[in-house]
């Protein structure tokens, strides 16, 4: 094929196409980028205050009056994509279009707003995977529950490569792609062994 014959100048020139294009784009200041995701970090503070009890339903082994576990459980999961995307949108807003400092880094705003971000994430992350666990718990396994579980611990791990790669100033892509690979075999393996016991 055309890929396995090339000597990797065109990929390379494509990379740094790439990056320079992102590179005149961030013109945003980290002060309009910083009180948008301070909305988001207030928001989910006041979110989970307010609803603190149900939250930590899945810990302490209590479901709402009227709520069936399996919503509970389900419900819990749902709540944790739906953050984790509007998380991530804000991360990559801030990554791809702030303002960078002189040494080319995420402005220190920029990255604490993304660590406060993601450390929220993580810790919806953990409520998920309780209502999960308590579902699991309660009625055994199913294919499909372990791969909610694995899903909750996949998204919590990508929420901690963030905190990492803005930190850092590199990018975590690859550690992310190996926990997600190996973590999904290891998945595949424990399910394939409970079907069978």
């Amino acid at each position: 094929s055309r890929s396995a014959k090339s000597d990797g100048v065109r990929e390379k020139r494509f990379g740094e196409n790439l990056v320079s294009f992102f590179a005149r784009g961030r013109k945003v200041p980290c002060v309009i980028t910083s009180i948008s995701a301070g909305f988001f970090v207030l928001m989910y503070i006041l979110f989970f205050a307010k609803r603190t009890a149900y939250f930590m339903g899945g810990f302490t082994g209590e479901v709402p009056d009227g709520q069936l576990v399996a919503y509970f459980a389900r419900n819990g999961f749902f709540e944790l994509v739906g953050i984790m995307a509007v998380n991530m949108c804000v991360y990559l807003t801030i990554y791809l279009f702030e303002k960078r400092n002189n040494n080319g880094k995420v402005t220190l705003p920029g990255r604490i707003m993304v660590s406060l971000l993601m450390t929220e994430s993580i810790i919806f992350a953990a409520i998920a995977m309780s209502k999960l666990w308590l579902y699991f718990s309660i009625y055994g396994y199913t294919h499909k529950r372990m791969l909610a579980m694995w899903g909750t611990l996949a998204l919590g791990f990508s929420a901690l490569m963030s905190i990492l790669s803005v930190n850092r100033g590199k990018p975590h892509f690859r550690p992310g792609v190996y926990f997600t690979a190996v973590s999904y075999i290891a998945v595949c393996i424990l399910s394939w062994v409970l079907s069978i016991m």
